[in-house]
């Protein structure tokens, strides 16, 4: 490629070179440009493999308008139009484009026409080809009679839930008798994977571009993966609801263990986005405090989760879980994604890479980054989960029924079950460390919500975190410390604040790591999720295996 594009300019062969002009070719190891302007990344993709013209296709919406687009194809065309190879590759590329992205770039009668004009005199002979492409892009948008108006958008119209009877919504107070108890793990499973698919199906490349999915008008812009997220935070309601909604401890121990069989099935289907609700529900703090039901859970079923928690570990960048769905896809098995890890992943490119680079320049690796990791949700959304399973109405509207009680109410139940002194308390004990002269001294039994926003904080919240994650020995070294300077903490300034022990800073970093990573998720909608990821049960409440791994991490 490198010497193609360098040959010299202002003569046209078969093979035909990229002008350079309006680039700024750097040398990167691959032969791609790392930037250039629209005209001359166009240029260059239509000479590469099939691939790029995919990813550019994908992403060119970020620098430039579909009639714009259209403009300049006409150009290139003009400038190569003896030239019978990029007359092929151009042909090419139109198909595609009509092909896959008709309804979301070209439906407008205006564009059409000009679309059809071009093709009469660029393909003259072969421009019915493009015509009947369009009637059936038509046809399948249900438009007739010639009518070029275009039809509801999938992203307008998100999965809408089944509207239930006034008396379906207003249950009891216990939860003992539904069709979910009463259904095979293996039918759970299924319903959960065929309404998570029926969402990821329904969305659009758009919904991701410009971290749409992020913006103040999210229900507008990006419908469909708001959906996603909220179905996320339902389903992980849910299962935290069904546990502690139940009358007896045998029922809850029931229901967990019930719910990490459902886990196990999703996890051997490849739902790993529903692996992670499951765990986000019996990982809420009110569900997670509860010693007596976890000390009595069967050791087979607490192996089972703690497999389940470690392949799905946000340690090293997600590396068992990546690894594995990179296996799956490989072996061609059905899939479907950690939805917030693919939102993450689109978050990092845009914050990590500009738009555009030296001279205005568009900054075509970010294009390709971007363009290939739609291109694999693109896969996911074909693979086609709803021609597996049959669909169960009556459990699907007894799970998405329930009642959705907010952490507050899921905390109360929790502490009406199991009452514990330490459960958002700061204890007299810990508290001993503060002179009492200190004017910033906490207040004795100060009850602090940990499921805000870290970066929210206050002194009082970062103590209360420390002890909850068994590091209550260092609260007066953190007394003026606050959520957002907790955040900025380094190694070094933890070893610089007293912190001698090399394993105890590991362990806070850690610890610090998983807020971040809280706030991160927040941030795509996913707050069940977020709160999860810094639950952890107090040191009064630790069974054996927790103290092991804590005496494990600390070694580490």
């Amino acid at each position: 490629m490198a010497k193609a594009i360098e040959r010299r300019r202002g003569e046209d062969t078969e093979e035909d070179e990229v002008s350079l002009e309006g680039s700024s070719k750097k040398e990167s190891g691959d032969d791609l440009p790392n930037e250039g302007t629209f005209e001359y990344l166009l240029e260059f993709v239509l000479k590469q493999k099939p691939e790029l013209t995919a990813v550019f296709l994908i992403t060119f919406r970020d620098f430039a308008l579909p009639p714009q687009l259209l403009h300049h194809l006409k150009k290139i065309y003009e400038k190569h139009k003896t030239n019978s190879t990029m007359i092929e590759r151009l042909f090419n590329f139109l198909t595609e484009w009509i092909d896959e992205y008709f309804l979301l770039d070209i439906k407008k009668k205006m564009l059409v026409n000009e679309l059809l004009e071009f093709v009469d005199v660029a393909f003259a002979k072969r421009a019915n080809h493009f015509k009947l492409l369009i009637v059936n892009k038509n046809k399948e948008a249900g438009i007739k009679n010639g009518s070029i108006a275009p039809p509801p958008s999938k992203a307008a119209a998100p999965v809408a839930r089944p509207k239930l009877e006034a008396k379906n919504r207003k249950r009891s107070g216990t939860r003992d008798d539904t069709i979910f108890k009463r259904s095979r793990e293996e039918l759970i499973a299924e319903q959960l994977t065929l309404f998570d698919y029926e969402i990821l199906e329904k969305v659009q490349l758009t919904e991701f571009l410009g971290k749409a999915w992020q913006k103040k008008d999210k229900d507008l812009l990006a419908p469909n993966l708001t959906m996603l997220a909220k179905h996320f935070n339902d389903v992980s309601n849910w299962v935290s609801t069904e546990i502690l909604s139940t009358e007896s401890n045998k029922a809850r121990l029931s229901s967990i263990v019930r719910f990490i069989k459902v886990a196990k099935v999703l996890f051997k289907m490849n739902n790993f986005n529903g692996v992670m609700q499951v765990l986000s529900g019996l990982n809420n703090f009110s569900v997670l405090r509860l010693k007596n039901l976890w000390e009595a859970l069967p050791v087979k079923a607490y192996e089972t989760f703690q497999k389940l928690e470690g392949y799905m570990s946000h340690e090293m960048n997600y590396k068992r879980y990546r690894t594995g769905i990179k296996k799956a896809l490989d072996k061609k098995e059905k899939v479907l994604p950690y939805i917030a890890l693919l939102l993450r992943d689109v978050t990092f490119m845009y914050d990590g890479n500009s738009d555009y680079v030296e001279g205005n320049l568009i900054n075509f690796r970010k294009m390709l980054l971007l363009g290939n990791c739609l291109i694999e949700f693109l896969g996911y959304q074909r693979i086609g989960w709803n021609n597996c399973f049959q669909r169960d109405e009556q459990l699907i509207e007894d799970i998405i029924s329930h009642r959705f009680l907010s952490d507050n109410t899921l905390g109360r139940m929790s502490n009406s079950i199991e009452p514990s002194r330490t459960l958002g308390v700061i204890e007299e004990d810990s508290r001993s460390e503060f002179s009492e002269s200190e004017p910033n001294r906490v207040e004795k039994a100060q009850i602090v919500d940990l499921s805000t926003n870290p970066q929210d904080w206050k002194e009082a919240h970062v103590i209360s975190w420390l002890q909850a994650n068994g590091l209550g020995a260092y609260s007066s070294i953190f007394k003026d410390i606050s959520g957002m300077q907790l955040f900025s903490l380094s190694q070094n300034d933890l070893l610089s604040m007293g912190i001698d022990k090399l394993g105890h800073r590991k362990q806070i970093q850690k610890h610090i790591n998983a807020l971040k990573e809280r706030v991160l998720l927040a941030s795509y909608g996913l707050e069940t999720l977020a709160q999860s990821t810094s639950s952890a049960r107090s040191p009064s409440e630790w069974n054996t295996q927790d103290v092991m791994k804590w005496v494990s991490d600390l070694v580490r």
